[in-house]
């Protein structure tokens, strides 16, 4: 069972992830992707890697 504090915290991951996403598909008016996302983008593929391991 939930509590609403975990629901509280999807809620609020959901709109992170829906942030970054829509920050790293939309393009820059100078097109390039900045460090953070990338750095965001190879964080969460470690993490990702690690978990699978």
């Amino acid at each position: 069972m939930s509590s609403d504090n975990d629901r509280g915290w999807n809620i609020v991951w959901g709109k992170a992830r829906t942030s970054v996403v829509a920050r790293a598909l939309g393009k820059k008016k100078n097109g390039d992707i900045s460090y953070l996302t990338l750095l965001g983008w190879v964080l969460l593929g470690l993490f990702v890697y690690v978990q699978v391991l």
